[in-house]
């Protein structure tokens, strides 16, 4: 049997019981239209070259986010997915290991944990979040790229291919001081 996820905006859960869940897909939108009392089937959208957004619990049932945490949209990436990350502090300890974009809105997209970049990694990039917690790029990672992100005071974004240092972008990083 096929699971669905139903995405639920603006209903009480007791109005689904005459529901017709006929030709429902996976992440699907159900929008309650109180003009005639119904629910309509909407695709979920995403923009253009995203595979996730993460945000709180709230942004997931009101349909703005598919992931409540960094590591569950990373788990379900598939290479080279691009996730996006709302404007809410993820405490969690991140481990990469496979290719992925990960993109913030700003400093107010805080990652509150260690994030640790792991061998399958490589060709990726991190663009506009703020670290709570040290970085790590494990050896062997190569073609990483970490541009124009924050990190709290004292949190630092260790390297550990010797002598490689140039095998990875690292810029336009700010340190909260």
């Amino acid at each position: 049997m096929k699971k669905f996820a139903l995405w639920i905006q603006n209903a009480l859960l007791g109005d689904l019981k005459n529901v017709d869940l006929t030709g429902l897909q996976n992440d699907d939108f159900l929008i309650w239209k109180t003009a005639t009392n119904t629910f309509v089937r909407e695709p979920k959208r995403l923009p253009p070259g995203v595979t996730s957004v993460v945000g709180d619990s709230g942004d997931v049932f009101l349909g703005n986010a598919t992931h409540s945490t960094l590591a569950s949209a990373i788990t379900f990436a598939a290479v080279g997915s691009k996730i996006i990350l709302l404007n809410r502090t993820f405490t969690e300890n991140i481990v990469l290991s496979k290719k992925l974009t990960i993109e913030g809105v700003g400093n107010s997209s805080n990652i509150d944990g260690t994030v640790d970049f792991q061998a399958g990694s490589g060709k990726g990039a991190v663009h506009n979040l703020r670290f709570g917690g040290n970085v790590t790029v494990d050896s062997g990672v190569t073609d990483l790229i970490i541009t124009n992100n924050w990190t709290a005071s004292g949190v630092t974004i260790t390297d550990n291919n010797p002598g490689a240092i140039d095998k990875n972008l690292y810029s336009f990083n700010k340190n909260e001081e």
